[in-house]
């Protein structure tokens, strides 16, 4: 097997590239946190709140589609260092908002940065891991999950101190600038390296399909992609929001959930690629969403600091590799394979947009704390859904 650049370039891309991961999880972390600031302080109601959200949300799929794009002209490791430093930026904005309107444009800038990262650091990322003998994208998001809970607990301490919202994102991104800059480290890994850049003839073979139909299974693999990012969504933007308003403000308590939530995800991810190896995909898939669908129901009929703190690392744990798993089994059941993870990943990433937008809009209708039920049912899906659709055929996966 050849390899594009020496092993010390490919590490120290790895690292860049991990970085990165780190610090959007530290951003988005904090900004989990201050959602429920903004909302209080700026006298918002959860409709209002959640057509800010929407905002983001509708800027976040304009950024993807732009860099998508953009990713066919220009070498990713480009894009991702000004993703990085524009989502860096970006991050601090929403806490200079006066009011709903001007939160909802800086979200449209903060959503617009996020959407581009996510594009360029996971590709960035899967270029890396193709140059390895094992699979290392677990590692990656293990660095976003593990940013995500520093941020929240940040965030949640400078809040129980009286930080308002626009000295705490001030000063998390202040931080991120350390990890973002790394993002220059994951440059190029060899020079006229042709695996840097996206083959525009390529895209259009995958977008193309070769008219062909997509399987019922792979339809089925796009709906729990779907469902486990808008769960994943909807309990990053409303979890806290949901635990103040059940637990109050003291010294940020409700800011447990999630950093309660990354530590779950945190070590899901760590230990994913063994226990898969050990149980299977469908197993864990399927053994890990009827659990986070459990334990946030019992968050939900008994909210407490000891039932929130327990309850989000149990659904941390339990959604942890689903996203992994059926982006796997994904590009195994289509015609090709790239045409297959980007499926399943295009309808998740839509989910993941989408769901707090839902919740958002439901709390017009009903309260949040019975408007959250709904995640259980979309986990309690995910397990039934998974039963048939990820059950082995052939060999077993490793």
């Amino acid at each position: 097997m050849s390899y594009p650049a020496s092993w010390t370039t490919i590490r120290r891309a790895r690292l860049g590239t991990t970085l990165v991961f780190l610090g959007n999880g530290l951003g988005i972390g904090a900004w989990s946190i201050e959602i429920a600031e903004l909302k209080a302080r700026l006298g918002a109601t959860g409709f209002e709140m959640g057509g800010a959200l929407f905002a983001l949300a509708v800027a976040a799929l304009t950024g993807m589609g732009i860099t998508g794009r953009l990713a066919q002209r220009y070498p990713v490791h480009r894009l991702c260092l000004l993703a990085a430093l524009a989502f860096v930026i970006s991050v601090a904005l929403p806490g200079l908002a006066t009011g709903i309107g001007g939160l909802a444009m800086w979200l449209v800038l903060f959503g617009a940065s996020n959407g581009a990262l996510d594009v360029t650091m996971n590709s960035r990322a899967s270029l890396i891991e193709s140059t390895y003998d094992t699979p290392i994208m677990s590692s990656f998001h293990a660095a976003w999950s593990l940013g995500g809970g520093i941020g929240a607990a940040l965030a949640g301490g400078l809040v129980g101190y009286g930080w308002p919202p626009a000295h705490v994102l001030g000063l998390v991104a202040a931080l991120m600038l350390v990890p973002m800059c790394f993002a220059a480290r994951g440059g190029a890994m060899g020079a006229g390296d042709a695996s840097d850049e996206t083959d525009p003839q390529s895209v259009r073979r995958v977008a193309s399909c070769e008219g062909r139909r997509w399987p019922p299974r792979l339809l089925a693999l796009c709906v729990i992609a779907f469902c486990a990012l808008l769960t994943e969504g909807a309990l990053t933007d409303w979890m806290s929001i949901y635990l103040k308003d059940a637990l109050g403000r003291d010294a940020g308590a409700f800011s447990i959930g999630f950093v309660a939530f990354s530590v779950g995800m945190f070590v899901g991810r760590l230990a994913g690629d063994r226990v898969i190896s050990w149980l299977g995909r469908r197993r864990v898939a399927m053994a890990g969403a009827s659990g986070a669908a459990a334990a946030l129901a019992v968050v939900l009929a008994e909210p407490s600091l000891i039932s929130a703190g327990i309850g989000f690392v149990v659904v941390g744990l339990g959604l942890a590799n689903i996203v992994p798993i059926t982006f796997s089994v994904a590009g195994a059941t289509a015609h090709a394979r790239p045409a297959g993870i980007a499926m399943a990943a295009t309808t998740g990433y839509t989910g993941l947009l989408i769901g707090p937008v839902l919740i958002g809009g439901m709390t017009h209708a009903f309260t949040l704390d019975r408007t959250l039920w709904l995640l259980v049912g979309t986990m309690l899906l995910m397990a039934a859904i998974g039963a048939g659709a990820l059950r082995v055929r052939g060999k077993r996966p490793s």
